[in-house]
């Protein structure tokens, strides 16, 4: 499915005829459902860590630079995310607050395990990484269509597609329109929050039995992350 054929898969759930063109469209019909399919796209892709839209970012550290730009495509870190190095066996301290990272920063705490935060579109680090260490971490991206075989953040053709779910898409827009008319919508709202759930519950695959000599409790961290010598 393409952006158009998501438009024209609602038209006639909302008695309208079907459009052969959206985008530069004059008419206002076709701009609305543009600007619902448009803002409900990025709806959908806020509402969950999608493994569609998970992508890897690294930073080499020099041994001096603290602070990182981060990627051009990055929307949000996932909702647990962590960061790992190569340094140290478990993630590293995520200092969420920002008293607590400027208490750090003018009291130079010296943190055993590399503190970070983001905030000013970089992620930071204290200490800075030690030079050849990498640092790594999972963010979800805003590039959520695709065009031309290109991901994009935006759209600006009928052939672009939706990186997520068209059909979740399209049940988006029509309880939407409709609510926006003063229409009945619950019924379709409902069909939507039901689909979209069911797809966030298969996102990423079942969970798996681990088999091995080291389990970890998710979110617990080793105590001290390198060899004590006597």
């Amino acid at each position: 499915m393409t952006i158009l054929t998501v438009a024209q898969s609602v038209t006639p759930r909302i008695s309208q005829p079907s459009p052969t063109a959206l985008v530069g469209s004059a008419s206002s019909l076709h701009q609305e459902l543009n600007a619902l399919i448009a803002d409900e796209a990025r709806v959908i892709a806020k509402s969950d860590d999608w493994q569609e839209l998970q992508t890897l970012a690294t930073v080499t550290g020099d041994g001096t630079t603290e602070d990182f730009s981060l990627p051009s495509d990055f929307e949000r870190l996932l909702l647990n995310g962590q960061v790992f190095s190569s340094e140290y066996q478990t993630s590293l301290q995520h200092i969420k607050e920002p008293d607590d990272w400027l208490e750090l920063d003018i009291r130079s705490y010296d943190y055993v395990v590399n503190a970070w935060t983001i905030y000013g579109d970089q992620i930071h680090f204290k200490p800075a990484l030690p030079s050849g260490v990498l640092a790594k971490y999972y963010y979800n991206t805003d590039k959520i269509f695709t065009e031309d075989g290109v991901a994009v953040s935006s759209y600006t053709k009928d052939t672009a597609t939706f990186n997520l779910s068209e059909r979740l898409l399209g049940l988006g827009v029509l309880w939407r329109w409709r609510h926006d008319k003063g229409l009945p919508y619950q019924e379709n709202m409902e069909d939507y929050e039901r689909e979209l759930e069911r797809l966030k519950t298969e996102n990423g695959g079942s969970s798996i039995i681990k088999v091995g000599r080291e389990t970890y409790t998710r979110g617990a961290d080793i105590a001290y992350p390198k060899a004590i010598s006597g």
